[in-house]
């Protein structure tokens, strides 16, 4: 089923409405949303987001760009390569060395459009901006096999306490390998360590935690095993918008990208692909969200994550199976 055209049109799957709608104000819940791409020059990408929703265009270097007072708020697009940005010190040599970089780089490294939080049931207007880039070249992760390009989305928290948290993390870690298989990851992400699977015995300690852990201790057993943000669901942005103090500590450095939000990571970025839109993959996390707020089947699969571990620890593979009973 083709889910938007390649002229510009908008698309045509509707994003699913998640069992907590609204965020922490009362506002329905917002997304922020990443696409990484090749094809395109950084700014011809702003030039096309302008035609499209209006606003101011900037540049703070010749490959990061801003297009400000648009329709949703401000886009930034941007090589994504701390080297082909230059420091606020940077001179005349160094300014050129990096635009040179950059434009050598950009055949593997991706343009990355980054888009303001815009509340969830606006997300098709952000595949229709998707469209009308790909009709104009941009080139998704199936295009070449080093286009290793993934989706971002950052979805806004519906509630601050750990008790709201947890459910939804539990139920990620339990349907990672679900996802993974049926959303048909690209083999080269699958191999580079950008959307690293949890570690097991982690994913063991979130499925048996106490339902009323503690933020402070659940901060500290999520850093020490995952201090990196390369997790195909990372926490790091909500944890230290909960307490950035515990954060700090626990990774021995403070936390720089502080918000909100799940920061998943998980999908590719198939520019080009007519049956792939980014409603489609929000719907996807809504299924992980609806597992959470069930409590008796998310108990279920906890349960059933504990047999299987076993199984598999005596050769018993087939996670997906049982997956599908709870999740069909």
């Amino acid at each position: 089923m083709a889910v938007f055209g390649r002229n510009g049109s908008q698309a045509r799957i509707a994003p699913r409405d998640p069992p907590w709608p609204t965020g922490v104000g009362g506002a329905p819940r917002q997304v922020g949303v990443e696409v990484e791409f090749a094809g395109l020059d950084t700014a011809d990408v702003a030039r096309l987001v302008q035609a499209r929703l209006g606003g101011e265009i900037s540049a703070s270097d010749p490959h990061r760009w801003s297009v400000t007072d648009t329709a949703l708020g401000t886009f930034k697009i941007e090589l994504d390569s701390r080297y082909a940005h230059p420091e606020s010190h940077s001179g005349p040599t160094d300014l050129a060395m990096r635009e040179a970089f950059g434009r050598v780089a950009s055949i593997v490294v991706p343009t990355e459009l980054i888009a303001p939080p815009i509340p969830y049931r606006k997300l098709p207007e952000i595949d229709g901006l998707v469209s009308m880039l790909s009709a104009a070249g941009a080139q998704g992760t199936t295009e070449w096999a080093p286009y290793a390009f993934g989706l971002h989305l950052n979805i806004e928290t519906p509630r601050r306490e750990m008790s709201t948290i947890l459910p939804i993390f539990r139920a990620f870690l339990l349907v990672s390998p679900w996802l993974r298989r049926r959303m048909g990851i690209d083999p080269t992400r699958a191999l580079l360590p950008f959307i690293d699977p949890f570690p097991t015995e982690f994913v063991d300690w979130v499925v048996t935690a106490p339902d009323d852990i503690g933020t402070q201790t659940f901060i500290a057993a999520y850093c020490e095993a995952n201090p990196s943000k390369h997790r195909d669901l990372d926490l790091l942005p909500l944890l230290a918008s909960l307490d950035a103090a515990a954060v700090a500590r626990a990774l021995g450095h403070p936390q720089k990208a502080v918000r909100p939000a799940f920061h998943y990571r998980l999908p590719d970025a198939r520019l080009g692909d007519p049956s792939w839109s980014i409603a489609t993959e929000w719907n996807r996390w809504v299924r992980v969200e609806e597992l959470a707020a069930d409590p008796h089947r998310l108990k279920l699969l906890g349960r059933a994550w504990r047999r299987w571990r076993a199984a598999w620890l005596a050769g018993e593979p087939d996670w997906d199976r049982m997956v599908d009973k709870v999740m069909a």
